[in-house]
């Protein structure tokens, strides 16, 4: 259990497909009075307004009156075959640093991910408990090693080591899709080379056809006039002969 003066006061674990919880890690007691409440508030309002959270936009900090911030972080875990979606919700003290408090996040996330048993446990069960102890275990380690004050050198340096490695991953997959949508791009140029030539040989088709449509017309209006020509004239000659 935490001592007086702790920063982070507890962890909570809510499945995000129909935003049941599923653990609960609590190191301050004396401040579950005011979390809980908050807590619960908050994801209720998620699921009235059918919020979905994703790994791009769950880097939340919502702010209360009751001298606690929320923290929160969605992370997805291969379970059963099928993406299982958690919201990790951390209260934390409003003067403790987001930095720390990210970091502490991650590497909870990071832990349970290696605990299949929990993950299945979370994904199937329908117990408000029913990972409360492995997200504890999960915790325990980043808990002693982000909860301590914001001028803690090692805090910092876990801190800054974890700021550094989200933005590799994030600029990874940055790349990865402007590699894919390089490829859709080439892709696409050589659909339109392989159209226009399609292109240019039909025009040179429908263009000769033209043509031979236009002799042809011509040809017809010729032999017209010829015929009305000798329609006319071949009475004429034969009279006067």
């Amino acid at each position: 259990m935490a001592q007086r003066g702790s920063n982070i006061f507890s962890l909570y674990a809510y499945r995000q497909r129909d935003y049941s919880l599923v653990g609960t890690a609590v190191y301050v007691t004396a401040m579950q009075q005011d979390v809980d409440p908050a807590v619960a508030k908050l994801v209720e309002s998620f699921k009235a307004n059918n919020t979905t959270l994703n790994t791009g936009n769950s880097r939340l900090c919502i702010k209360t009156k009751n001298g606690f911030h929320l923290h929160l972080l969605y992370s997805e875990y291969q379970a059963v075959g099928v993406p299982l979606g958690i919201i990790l919700i951390a209260a934390v003290r409003d003067t403790h640093r987001a930095t720390l408090v990210n970091s502490f996040l991650n590497d909870v996330s990071r832990e349970l991910g290696s605990n299949p048993q929990a993950l299945r446990a979370a994904d199937s069960s329908t117990d408000r408990d029913a990972i409360s102890r492995p997200l504890m275990t999960a915790s325990m380690t980043a808990y002693k090693r982000y909860d301590t004050a914001t001028g803690d050198a090692l805090g910092q340096i876990h801190s800054d080591m974890g700021e550094i490695r989200d933005a590799a991953a994030h600029n990874v997959d940055k790349l990865r899709i402007n590699h894919d949508r390089l490829d859709n791009i080439a892709q696409n140029a050589d659909e339109l080379a392989a159209a226009a030539v399609t292109f240019k040989s039909e025009a040179r088709g429908v263009e000769k056809a033209a043509k031979c449509r236009k002799i042809k017309m011509y040809a017809i209006i010729a032999a017209v006039i010829l015929v009305i020509l000798l329609i006319i004239i071949v009475p004429i000659v034969i009279k006067y002969t």
